[in-house]
């Protein structure tokens, strides 16, 4: 068995001592650990938080989607009620960003997806009530490029608030005061 030194305690055959070992090493082991996740958490996409959802767990499933994709979803809801709303939760996992909360996550993602389907199914089975589903599909398409344009233009106000912030830079890279 291995002999372990912790500076300031000698090896005895007193209980304590050896607990006070064990404690230490513990907590240097959890501290890491903590600092580790900690790291993880600043490293995560973040969303701003007016566009994250509070009200309804249906309504936080719409992505924010790339502008273009929006369109296409919306203009597939115009032809196939549904379709679009399922092929936004396709598209969430690969390239959106669901409106849960404001960091992003795989469970996030799956969520967008399974409700998306299931609200698309909706969709298009409620269309046979005096086109209802139709109805839901092209406002569901609509919110889905207004939250796009709104995503848009906060990065595009983040962009203009960084290049504020950066120093000039002449033709030499020197700045001159």
């Amino acid at each position: 068995m291995a002999n372990l030194q912790v500076e300031g305690v000698s090896p005895s055959p007193s209980p304590q001592l050896s607990r006070k070992a064990k404690v230490m090493i513990t907590t240097d082991f959890m501290k890491k650990d903590t600092d580790v996740e900690e790291d993880l958490e600043d490293n995560r996409k973040k969303l701003d938080s007016s566009l994250v959802e509070h009200t309804s767990m249906m309504k936080g499933a719409i992505p924010v989607l790339p502008i273009v994709l929006a369109y296409f979803c919306l203009i597939c809801n115009l032809l196939i009620p549904g379709l679009g709303t399922v092929l936004s939760g396709m598209f969430c996992v690969c390239f959106g960003i669901p409106r849960f909360g404001v960091y992003d996550g795989a469970k996030h993602r799956i969520g967008s997806l399974v409700i998306n389907l299931v609200v698309g199914c909706g969709q298009l089975f409620t269309v046979l009530f005096c086109l209802v589903g139709w109805g839901w599909s092209i406002w569901w398409g609509v919110i889905m490029l207004k939250i796009s344009r709104k995503y848009r233009k906060l990065k595009a106000e983040e962009a203009a608030a960084e290049a504020e912030a950066a120093p000039p830079v002449t033709a030499n890279n020197h700045t001159r005061a």
